[in-house]
């Protein structure tokens, strides 16, 4: 038997076992089940196939293929049932908001229609959006405003005063609708750094926090476990990473009684 033959064919083997480990990696933190991952190393794999035939090399192929596509598989079906749930739950519900909110529906966790959000949102550009929350007619509201309003304004209270704005328009609109008023999350030092006006979220929040109460709105403080977990944001400090939103939905779906 050529040699040079059965060594492509046990590379290709290892190249599978490299694939079926990401993947069966992958499993474990995106669906939080417990899928078997092969223990033994490459080398080890190796020198046992050195002596064998081709076509045992092709069986073990296969097999590798196939447990490969089944973790797949469970991959798949552990993120459309989180997602389904999640699509369920809020149907009633919409988000407002800007980059931060926005990616609810890009990732697939809510419908689009359940998502009101836009890169560069601030609480002036958002009543651009009102119109279309209004023919939703949605049971419930979620604002998500603040990271591009702590660099548009000057001071706290010509935020407060446009914000105060925005709700009032939505409250006149649909004033059988409950409102919530999500906290301005704050961004890490990376991006504070080369905009200090960043760091103006703990005023921006103790002001929206007096005005919920004026209003007779909900507020909704989820600052905690951002602050706590450093993991969830993106290499900007500012936008966050999947492994966010069902962390935030789960907290919001507590908040709103779902």
């Amino acid at each position: 038997m050529n040699r040079q033959i059965k060594k492509k064919y046990i590379f290709f083997l290892l190249a599978i076992l490299s694939l079926f480990c990401l993947f069966g990696c992958q499993s474990v933190d995106e669906t939080q089940r417990e899928i078997s991952i092969p223990t033994d190393s490459g080398i080890k794999i190796l020198k046992q196939l050195e002596n064998k035939d081709i076509p045992s090399i092709e069986k073990n192929i296969n097999k590798i293929q196939n447990d490969l596509s089944n973790t797949e598989h469970k991959i798949q079906i552990g993120q459309n049932s989180k997602s389904q749930d999640y699509r369920y739950t809020f149907d009633t519900v919409v988000f407002m908001g800007d980059s931060q909110a926005e990616p609810l529906s890009l990732y697939g966790f809510l419908e689009p229609t359940s998502v009101i959000a836009k890169k560069g949102r601030n609480v002036i550009s958002a009543k651009d959006d009102i119109s279309s929350v209004v023919k939703l007619n949605p049971q419930k509201i979620v604002m998500l405003y603040g990271v591009n309003d702590m660099l548009l304004f000057k001071t706290t209270d010509d935020f407060i005063a446009k914000y105060k704005s925005l709700i009032l328009s939505l409250k006149k609109q649909l004033p059988k609708t409950q409102i919530y008023v999500n906290s301005v999350y704050p961004v890490q030092d990376v991006a504070s750094a080369k905009k200090p006006l960043f760091k103006r979220s703990t005023d921006f929040n103790k002001a929206l926090s007096k005005l919920c109460d004026e209003l007779s709105v909900t507020y909704i403080n989820s600052t905690a476990f951002v602050t706590e977990d450093g993991n969830y944001y993106a290499p900007d400090g500012i936008h966050f990473l999947s492994n966010f939103y069902p962390t935030w939905l789960d907290f919001i779906k507590k908040q709103l009684n779902l």
